[in-house]
């Protein structure tokens, strides 16, 4: 749990993966949230000094030139909160030294995260407002000032979304710790007093990750976990996505996938090549192991539509629209499913293609 205490420091392996899923996702959440608000919010919670030591750009910068890129018509507010002085002075300067466009919002703030959110989610609360559309990005270094219940009521905004690193190695190592401040820090990053159950769990890795899944699924419809792994092949921490919006799940789900092609949503700097983040990868085992799963779903349905596997797929597993559709072409081929000739909308459907409103008969065996 021990804070960098360095004003810069490396860029690590599993940080350039984690800036990867998070370029991909912003790349789709501005282009889309602009179509139908004047305004969003950006928060970066532990936003650091702006570059890393060898002048790569930080979590700050990284949203901030997507953003330039998408030309996002309307406002965008960002909040970069840092508690250390230092590194605030160092994003300022890093932030002052690029012109940005005049419809950017930037207000670097010192200060601790959970005063800050709890300071925004106070001024909702009294002045009974709904914020712009907010995304989250909540990055400690440990897992001090990371409550759950802040968490919690963000996510009851309909249109926030948060992606928080959870570092499950910290929490298990200093899970039993005499002090009770460090205990008490565990137990409000947690958000409940399950505590008991991890720490008989065989894998109290699993047991805290699945616990952390659990709490987040109270407030969040769709939850996404991404593992990252360090140079031992030890899981550090989990990237949580959590968001009440199956757009905004769909697209992390493709970032992730973008980024880790072999679909376990994991990375490991045990294993990382600077040339490639993933070495190729056969999707074949997977895409029939999809294949039997939507079969076993419907099994004995006629007259679905494709637009109902695919919120099956898109919801239930991990797999996305292209794959489904890889798996349907497979099935038909093999004669496994009844294709329809005519689609819902009474015109005929071009062979090999599986368009929202094909109709597809599956066998009852």
């Amino acid at each position: 749990m021990t804070p960098v205490q360095r004003t810069t420091w490396p860029l690590e392996p599993h940080t350039k993966v984690k800036h990867a899923i998070l370029s991909e996702y912003l790349k789709a959440w501005f282009p889309i949230l602009g179509r139908y608000n004047g305004k969003v919010v950006y928060i970066d919670g532990f936003a650091g000094p702006g570059r890393y030591s060898e002048e790569e750009p930080g979590s700050p910068l990284v949203a901030l030139n997507i953003a330039q890129n998408a030309r996002f018509p309307g406002k965008i507010v960002f909040l970069f909160i840092e508690k250390d002085a230092m590194r605030l002075k160092n994003l300022k300067k890093e932030i002052g030294n690029i012109p940005w466009p005049n419809t950017f919002d930037i207000s670097p703030k010192e200060g601790s995260f959970a005063n800050n959110l709890s300071e925004i989610l106070s001024h909702l609360k009294e002045n009974n407002l709904r914020p712009a559309p907010i995304f989250a990005f909540i990055d400690p270094f440990g897992f001090k000032d990371v409550s759950f219940d802040l968490i919690q009521e963000l996510l009851t905004y309909e249109k926030c979304e948060v992606f928080i690193n959870f570092m499950v190695d910290s929490v298990n190592r200093w899970i039993e710790h005499p002090k009770e401040k460090i205990r008490s820090q565990i137990h409000t990053l947690l958000g409940n007093d399950k505590l008991d159950s991890v720490l008989n769990a065989e894998d109290r890795i699993k047991a805290l990750r699945d616990l952390y899944e659990e709490q987040l699924k109270t407030a969040a419809k769709f939850v996404l976990p991404f593992e990252m792994r360090n140079k031992k092949d030890r899981t550090q921490y989990y990237l949580f996505f959590a968001s009440n919006h199956r757009m905004g799940h769909v697209k992390m789900k493709e970032s992730m996938w973008k980024i880790d092609e072999k679909g376990d949503f994991s990375f490991s700097a045990a294993t990382y090549k600077d040339q490639s983040l993933f070495n190729d990868f056969d999707l074949n085992e997977k895409i029939r192991s999809l294949q039997s799963d939507i079969f076993e779903h419907f099994k004995g349905q006629s007259n679905v539509s494709c637009s109902s596997i695919l919120n099956y797929v898109e919801d239930k597993t991990m797999f996305i629209e292209k794959h489904m559709k890889e798996a349907l072409r497979r099935g038909e081929k093999e004669t496994k499913i009844i294709v329809r000739e005519t689609k819902s909308d009474g015109k005929r459907r071009k062979l090999g293609t599986f368009p929202n409103n094909a109709l597809i008969d599956f066998k009852g065996e």
